[in-house]
């Protein structure tokens, strides 16, 4: 069995065609030059690099999407907003 490798044509179909340029996590706009590649599931965490286990995200947010699970990456961003967001215009509610 061959190992999968993304190429250009996977990264355009995933860009254009699966995420409409927005990345997985925040939804901001992506252009090729702001988009870096992470796994929906961490190889780490028993995650495959396969076609469906790959996510395009925003470079800014690249480092956390690579090194943390899709929950934590939520924990992280809710805890963030609910500590420093008021002084940004942000109020998150919890529901659980």
């Amino acid at each position: 069995m061959t190992k999968w490798k993304m190429r250009a044509d996977d990264f355009y179909y995933l860009l254009h065609e699966v995420q409409d340029y927005k990345c997985y996590y925040t939804g901001w706009d992506l252009t090729p030059e702001c988009t870096s590649i992470a796994h929906k599931v961490q190889i780490r965490e028993g995650g495959k690099h396969e076609k469906d286990n790959v996510i395009l995200v925003h470079s800014f947010i690249a480092k956390l999407a690579r090194e943390h699970s899709e929950e934590d990456v939520v924990r992280i961003c809710g805890a963030t907003s609910k500590v420093r967001g008021k002084d940004h215009g942000y109020q998150v509610k919890v529901k659980k």
